[in-house]
């Protein structure tokens, strides 16, 4: 395969290779559809796999908004956001005052220690809220920007129902909703560590095996498990063949057509909450969409599906990733004619030098020169872990501790 190999041209040809017929191709092609957040024929096979950790991706019950709470608490008085700074008029006038009010002094000396070097952290997400948080473990004044009038960035909790007469309000996340690998034994997820062993948090595993899954016909008829089985283990072949590598309530009601897949989060311990995931071939027209408009499609799907047993939600929200200016999408993803390297390009920091940050990039990224400034941080920086929180999370710290590393090794020891 090359960088111009599409995922789905990979799925093509391991199905005509095992002679698969066009009914179980359907299906396999539909336990496939939601794994990405693009559609699999803009997506490059050479991009497909994240190292990850081991064991169970887990529901965080009670939403990352837990996490938040913390870091808000930890970090509220260097945390601003750009809807409440100081306009550019503002600064100059504050600047020509205190000119005003203070003597001329002069430049002040390089600084000696990690307590004289000053950050700005942009964006209050899971990558730069570790990076301010440890970079003030450290001692450095940071002060951290957020476009948004809350902080997390692409996690983001809310209480369905709340408003809602008689119903139980359940705390739902609307962004990043499950910890990617739940093992106990080293390495452990980083993200599990601190949910689990500092906050306490309760996770539910969730399983996108069709065991765990109902499955629906194009009129809303249930399909019966002996007519997947053959498709799944087909499915479960040519995954393993791509990466190299009983009762049980429904996690995934998944109709074969239509524009959703829908968690069932009640499964997991989210009593009566469904969340219905746009297709990636959906996603540019449903945003176009009022709400109205996709709760009467979603609802016309659902009352296919279940008929007189459906009964109409009290609440609903709908989110627009890719139509929000700070996010412009889910979580990245690898599109045709790139690869996993792509991931680490975006991770080199600049200088401003064009010529020494080319120069830079040719050596992976490792120079960081004495007027190197602008470094970078978030899941899509992490090759290893791209398109999850820990990915995010671990990105932070990476770059905390390379902006240190600069700062030492070019202006410790100068007076």
């Amino acid at each position: 395969e090359t960088a111009e190999t599409t995922i789905q041209q990979a799925v093509d040809n391991l199905l005509e290779i095992e002679k698969v017929d066009a009914t179980e191709s359907d299906l396999i092609r539909a336990f496939m559809t939601d794994l990405y957040a693009m559609e699999m024929k803009d997506l490059s096979l050479k991009g497909m796999v994240s190292e990850g950790y081991d064991g169970d991706h887990e529901l965080v019950v009670g939403g990352y908004k837990q996490k938040e709470q913390v870091q808000r608490k930890e970090l509220l008085e260097i945390c601003h956001t750009l809807l409440k700074l100081p306009t550019p008029k503002d600064e100059k006038e504050n600047k020509r005052a205190k000119a005003k009010e203070q003597p001329e002094t002069l430049p002040a000396a390089k600084p000696r220690d990690l307590k004289q070097l000053k950050v700005v952290v942009v964006g209050a997400g899971v990558s730069g809220l570790k990076a301010a948080a440890e970079l003030r473990s450290k001692g450095v004044e940071v002060e951290v920007l957020e476009g948004r009038d809350r902080i997390g960035g692409r996690t983001y909790t809310v209480d369905l129902g709340k408003e809602s007469e008689g119903a139980t309000p359940q705390t739902v996340d609307l962004g990043a909703t499950f910890v990617c690998g739940t093992a106990l034994e080293p390495p452990r997820n980083p993200i599990f560590t601190y949910l689990q062993d500092v906050l306490g948090v309760k996770l539910e595993a969730k399983h996108r095996d069709p065991e765990h899954q109902a499955w629906y016909k194009e009129n809303g008829e249930s399909i019966k498990w002996e007519e997947l089985e053959g498709p799944n283990k087909m499915y479960t072949k040519i995954l393993k063949r791509m990466l190299r590598q009983a009762d049980k309530e429904a996690h995934f009601l998944r109709p074969i057509t239509g524009h959703y897949t829908y968690v069932n989060l009640h499964a997991l311990g989210v009593v009566n909450v469904l969340c219905a995931w746009i297709r990636p071939a959906s996603v540019e027209l449903l945003e176009e969409w009022t709400d109205e408009e996709i709760m009467a499609d979603i609802e016309g799907q659902l009352k296919s599906m279940f008929g007189e047993e459906y009964t109409p939600p009290v609440d609903k929200v709908v989110t627009r990733w890719k139509k929000d200016p700070f996010s412009r999408g889910a979580y990245s993803q690898v599109p045709k004619g790139g690869s996993k390297l792509d991931y680490e390009r975006l991770s080199y920091p600049l200088c401003g030098d064009a010529t020494k940050d080319e120069e830079n990039a040719m050596l992976g990224g490792q120079q960081m020169y004495h007027s190197t400034r602008l470094f970078f941080a978030g899941e899509a920086t992490n090759k290893d872990d791209a398109y999850t929180v820990h990915g995010a999370y671990d990105s932070g710290l990476r770059e905390a501790e390379r902006i240190c590393q600069w700062w030492q090794f070019h202006f410790q020891g100068y007076a």
